[in-house]
């Protein structure tokens, strides 16, 4: 290829992402093991009362105006395999998301999406709900 002076193409752009360390993303998963510890402690996380009194979502409760269920149900998992399945999921994606977007964003992203989908369980069910599956899906 022969080219001529001053016809040299332009130097190639290289995109850096900001990379942040995912230090939101183990405090979060933190709280939810010791929110889980603490549910097992005081009657057990498979036990629907002991989660209500805890803050699941309850659309009876919801409805009443106990509208703080909608993100305190977030937080809470019924039964080891629940928040296993659901710690593994933020680690995975967490890191990834708060790595990228950073510790502001990804913390919007999870609370917003955590928040919304309660929203949605408690307008399209009846029943209780808790865990942070609908935060995950927003960080997917």
């Amino acid at each position: 290829m022969i080219t001529r002076p001053g016809s040299e193409p332009p130097p190639l752009f290289r995109a850096s992402l900001p990379v942040a360390k995912p230090l939101l993303t183990y405090f979060i998963l933190g709280v939810i093991a010791v929110v889980w510890l603490l549910t097992e402690l005081t009657g057990g996380s498979t036990n629907s009362r002991n989660m209500v009194r805890w803050g699941a979502n309850w659309a009876p409760l919801v409805t009443e105006g106990e509208f703080w269920r909608l993100l305190t149900a977030n937080w809470l998992h019924f039964g080891v395999q629940h928040l296993m399945f659901n710690g593994y999921s933020l680690y995975v994606l967490g890191t990834q998301v708060e790595s990228l977007f950073g510790p502001k964003r990804f913390s919007a992203i999870f609370l917003l999406s955590g928040v919304s989908g309660a929203l949605m369980s408690y307008v399209l069910t009846n029943g209780l709900s808790a865990g942070a599956s609908t935060s995950l899906f927003g960080l997917f």
